[in-house]
């Protein structure tokens, strides 16, 4: 709450659109944590005590530059001269 102040969406709602919307969100999560895995290298040493070689679990990783990132966002954001009509006889998703 300190960050987000006031939050406009009870993730703990039970309402059917609300438990909807935070199984989209978990799906997305899972999604991201499954097709963009950690290509990081973890190492592997003698440790006293085990029988086999324990993984080193404090290696570094490389984080995301997010100002790089949003720059990119923001330079290829594709802008919409007018607004965009359904076309009639078109697909609808639900």
């Amino acid at each position: 709450m300190d960050y987000y102040k006031k939050v406009d969406y009870d993730m703990k709602a039970e309402s059917a659109e609300d438990r909807n919307h935070a199984n989209h969100c978990v799906e997305n999560l899972q999604q991201r944590l499954m097709c963009s895995p950690d290509r990081n290298i973890y190492t592997y040493h003698w440790v006293n005590r085990h029988e086999m070689p324990w993984g080193n679990l404090f290696s570094s990783h490389r984080c995301v530059d997010w100002d790089h990132f949003y720059t990119w966002v923001l330079d290829n954001v594709l802008h919409c001269p007018a607004p965009v009509a359904k076309p009639e006889g078109a697909e609808v998703w639900y």
